[in-house]
């Protein structure tokens, strides 16, 4: 277990944030926890973790600028979260309206 860094989890939380809202804007189909993951690994950041994907992406949910529905694998007992979408808060985080020090939007 990692010791929590508000930092990087701001950091995580607003390119997290970034990649619905695009994902949005472009039309594209909903989005997953899993697609969401492999992103950022493509995209060079290695050290965040599936598991912390998952963790910021309940907190964006708790916050309300993002829901999804999410269902967990019986077998494997891991949580997939997907029909990932964007609020209207999240919009409005997002584009410098409201602002949140627990999600970073640079």
């Amino acid at each position: 277990m990692r010791t929590p860094d508000p930092n990087k989890d701001a950091q995580l939380a607003g390119i997290l944030l970034r990649l619905v809202y695009v994902n949005h804007h472009a039309q594209l189909q909903r989005t997953n926890s899993t697609l969401l993951h492999g992103v950022l690994q493509r995209e060079g950041y290695s050290d965040f973790s599936g598991d912390e994907v998952l963790t910021q992406l309940q907190l964006l949910r708790d916050g309300n600028y993002v829901r999804f529905e999410q269902r967990r694998d019986f077998n494997t007992n891991r949580l997939y979260l997907f029909n990932i979408e964007i609020t209207r808060e999240g919009h409005n985080l997002f584009n410098g309206i409201n602002s949140d020090p627990a999600v970073d939007i640079r």
